[in-house]
């Protein structure tokens, strides 16, 4: 690399070099001259003198005008440069050292001792970088002097050292090469020069704005705030503070265009938007609050204040601080949701409207929990006062429970007036009896507070669900012991209010009026039914009675039957009261079994009934068999009615998002897709002449639709006149692993073994004369040995024996292996005699025999204790094989 190096005190002491040259040539001409005229003095035979005087006199006026002048002209300019350059590198404030080729001092300037503080003398013949490096030569900077003398290049470095007196000190040192001769192929470097400037205080100063900058951050930082700047141009954050991150997102998507918009909760956007824009060009500093939507889902309310000092920049800019302020709008929608309870309660709303409004309101302020309000009834047992957010099937399995310890967490906080945790409901034994409605609803944990009257009196709990096992934290104790005392205002007011409302409730009660008749008219009606139908059995039995007779019999009391069960069910599911089940479900076994039901009357039709199991419909899935049963009978028999020839054919075959599929084609009538539309309707048909025609009610396909949609699915028609028409139910069906219960649909023909029940002993309580000698007859016909009571006191009698004070207690060894128990029964009805039984510590399996068919009543069967349930009427075959089976379940469990 050139440098100038004619301006640096070296080159100008290299340069006199030309000048010792030339007088070196000099000398030399005068020499040979000299020579020559030696040599004509001897008088050699060649005259050589007068050649030497000759040529003595033309190197001599040669060297004076070519080479001495001129090279004294140059030492002359030399030396003022010389002269000059002193001075400058003599009064510069820099630094200045020069060093030999090798980088050793020779010479140092004034300001190099008044920086460092170090003597001249001692620096010369040292190493220019030691020399500066001082007593700190280890670090960067003296390392990059080095290898720059080292290679014999430039370099400019920042070298933290100390003076001579241990002060800090900062120097920025540039050294550069210097060469006398700068033509080319000159040597190489033939010294250094080092300037060093003193830049201690600006270093210090640049550390201090550092430090400020770094203190300044770490408070904008460390804030639970989040600082921001906004390109209004680009629409990107040019800056965001760490907190951030807080929202889920990476931090790079901050500065993505649009991304404020993008995170804007949908309801707040436009407004959000518009808002700060009207705002931010009218030059106007503002704060406005809105939501956003974190990475996670979660909704997350913003307190956004918002400077607009950089916005009339060539390039706008906006800088502000987001606040989180979801707590504290929480708590003040927690505050607007209780003085809207109150205000429900100053307008008269119904209790059940402010409880459910009241549990809503504390779900919103505990994000992620199940609120129920349960109240003791004027029987003295539990029922669900509110549950918003739970199934219906859960909040009805609570009514009716008692008020006693070790009834979960509501019927112990209402017996002993005080807070009860529960962390874990899979092992809390306070929870064993209920603990299949938890797991069925993925419930884990509860907590219930006592809600007391102003006397002290309990009205009932709040209850919290969660779906993992935990306890409550102080907020959550606070939030729901406030909940609870308000609870308990909406209650007493409602109370009070009683006699204001009797004439609206009169309403309500003829609505349960109708749905007790109901029952009630199930029960008149299905128990004459299971004598007929139970009598048939008989006669199908005796070859003296007339077979036309039995069949005629039969067929019309079976046909009686099923209309009552169509017109129940569609009063149940329009009253809101049908429920279905989900248990572990065979559904190739349903269909099987259904088709064996329905091939006689297909085969009366002279019709290829076929069907067709896809290899991947899983054995085992979550549904209610007996439903599922009902809607393939009900759509294959439909499809036999109207088919006069040709085929019926049943396709079963699962879908993705566990999903089971079922086609039931037949080629029969068909029908225009106007008339399709009508089919799904109560009481009706395609037109009135298919109803003269095929006969029916018309509801068996709005019974099969709503419950196709109750079991997760439905039901799609395609048909077309003359070609027949496609049925297709489609149910959600989650795979389990295949299980047996009582509650499976029965196979056809399950007592075609011979006595089934031989050696067991059966006691049946059941209060009708013809009822009980049809049982006794199936029963005894199938091995069993049968003892007959007429109410559930006798029953609790025959398998108990009376201690002191009253107290009855099962006998040992138990004297029967089952119990056939009817559900109403004078003096005292099944569910007491079952719950007396179990009291007393009967084991013996109990099977519900009941006339009522109503919702819930499989449910109150099951709490009372019984291990089974059947509707009344209940055919011979199902009969024995229901006790078959619980009767080796007893024997298994027992062994």
């Amino acid at each position: 690399m050139r440098t100038e190096s004619t301006h640096h005190p070296v080159a100008l002491v290299r340069r006199h070099r030309v000048l010792w040259i030339t007088a070196t040539w000099c000398a030399g001409a005068v020499v040979a001259v000299s020579v020559l005229s030696f040599l004509g003095a001897r008088g050699d035979s060649t005259d050589w003198r007068p050649l030497a005087d000759t040529g003595l006199l033309v190197v001599m006026a040669v060297l004076l005008a070519g080479v001495v002048l001129p090279a004294l002209a140059r030492l002359r300019r030399t030396n003022d440069e010389l002269a000059r350059l002193s001075m400058v590198a003599r009064h510069t404030a820099n630094a200045v050292l020069i060093a030999d080729a090798k980088g050793r001092v020779r010479w140092v300037n004034d300001a190099f001792v008044s920086i460092t503080g170090r003597d001249a003398e001692t620096a010369r013949g040292k190493p220019a970088a030691e020399v500066l490096a001082g007593p700190r030569p280890g670090t960067s900077g003296a390392r990059a002097l080095r290898d720059a003398v080292k290679f014999r290049r430039a370099c400019r470095a920042n070298l933290a050292t100390a003076d001579a007196h241990g002060r800090a000190l900062w120097l920025d040192v540039e050294v550069r090469p210097v060469q006398a001769d700068e033509s080319p192929g000159a040597a190489d470097a033939d010294g250094f020069i080092f300037t060093a400037a003193d830049v201690t205080e600006r270093t210090l100063a640049e550390e201090r704005t550092a430090r400020d900058e770094s203190t300044m951050r770490a408070l904008v930082e460390g804030a639970a705030v989040i600082s921001w700047e906004y390109d209004v141009a680009s629409e990107c954050f040019t800056y965001v503070s760490p907190q951030a991150a807080r929202l889920g997102y990476a931090m790079a998507d901050w500065f993505q265009p649009r991304f404020w918009h993008r995170i804007l909760h949908p309801l707040d956007r436009e407004e959000a938007i518009r808002y700060c824009v009207s705002q931010s060009t009218s030059n106007r500093d503002h704060r406005f609050q809105y939501r956003v939507i974190a990475a996670d889902g979660a909704v997350v309310w913003i307190d956004d204040l918002v400077n607009v000092a950089g916005f009339r920049n060539p390039r706008p800019t906006l800088r502000g601080v987001m606040v989180d302020i979801t707590q504290r709008v929480a708590v003040e929608r927690f505050e607007s949701g209780q003085r809207a309870v109150l205000e429900l309660l100053a307008r008269g709303r119904p209790l059940s409207e402010v409880l459910a409004r009241f549990a809503l309101v504390v779900e919103e302020r505990l994000p992620g929990r199940l609120v129920t309000v349960v109240l003791i009834g004027p029987d003295g047992r539990l029922r669900t006062g509110a549950g918003p957010s739970l199934p219906q099937e859960f909040n009805d399995a609570v009514n009716g429970l008692p008020v006693a310890p070790g009834v979960g967490s509501c019927g112990t906080a209402c017996a002993t007036n005080e807070r009860v945790v529960c962390e874990d409901l899979a092992t809390d034994e306070r929870w064993a009896f209920f603990r299949h409605q938890t797991e069925r609803h993925g419930l884990a944990a509860c907590w219930s507070e006592p809600i007391r009257a102003a006397d002290g009196r309990v009205l009932g709990t709040f209850g919290i669900y969660r779906t993992s096992p935990g306890a409550p934290d102080e907020q959550e104790i606070a939030i729901v012991t406030t909940a609870a005392n308000l609870a308990a205002v909406a209650i007493e007011r409602d109370a009070q209010a009683e006699a204001l409302r009797r004439e609206r409730d009169r309403a309500q009660a003829a609505s349960r009026a109708k749905s007790e008749f109901l029952a009630n008219m199930s029960h008149e009606i299905r128990t004459p039914m299971t004598a007929i139908l139970g009598f048939i059995d008989l006669l199908d039995g005796d070859a003296t009675v007339a077979a036309d007779a039995a069949a005629t019999i039969r067929r019309n009391g079976e046909h009686l039957l099923s209309i009552i069960n169509d017109v129940l069910d569609v009063s149940k599911i329009e009253s809101g009261r049908f429920s279905v089940e989900s248990i572990p479900t065979d559904p190739v076994a349903v269909v099987r079994d259904a088709m064996a039901l329905l091939a006689p009357r297909a085969r009366a039709k002279g019709l290829h009934l076929a069907c067709d199991i896809g290899p991947d419909v899983p054995r085992g899935v979550l549904s209610d068999p007996f439903r599922l049963r009902q809607i393939v009978v009900n759509l294959v028999g439909n499809a036999i009615k109207f088919t006069d020839s040709g085929s019926v054919r049943v396709a079963m075959a699962a879908e993705p998002g566990d999903v089971l599929r079922i086609e039931v084609a037949d080629t029969g009538i068909g029908m225009e897709p106007a008339e399709a539309d009508r089919l799904f309707r109560p009481f009706t048909q395609a037109d009135a002449s298919i109803t003269r025609r095929f006969g029916g009610t018309g509801l068996g396909l709005t019974i099969s639709r709503a419950l196709a949609r109750m079991l997760g699915g439905d039901i799609t028609l395609v048909t077309e006149p003359g070609r027949g028409s496609t049925f297709t139910a489609r149910i959600a069906a989650r795979p389990v692993a295949a299980a047996q219960t009582e509650r499976e649909v029965p196979v056809a023909n399950p007592a075609a073994a011979v006595a089934p029940l031989a050696g067991l002993r059966i006691l049946v309580a059941e209060d009708g004369p013809d009822n009980q000698r049809l049982f006794r007859h199936h029963l005894s016909r199938a091995g069993a040995e049968v003892m007959l009571v007429a109410n559930g006191r006798q029953a609790v009698e025959a398998l108990c024996v009376q201690a002191g004070a009253g107290w009855p207690i099962a006998r040992r060894p138990a004297p029967f292996d089952l119990v056939l128990m009817d559900m109403q029964m004078p003096e005292l009805d099944g569910h007491g005699a079952t719950r007396a039984l179990r009291s007393a510590g009967c084991d013996v399996p109990i099977i519900a025999l009941t006339a009522h068919a109503m919702a819930g009543d499989r449910e109150h069967c099951h709490a009372a204790g019984c291990n089974a349930y059947a509707a009344k009427p209940i055919g011979r075959d199902e009969l024995i094989d229901l006790c078959a089976r619980w009767a080796r379940s007893a024997s298994r469990a027992a062994a």
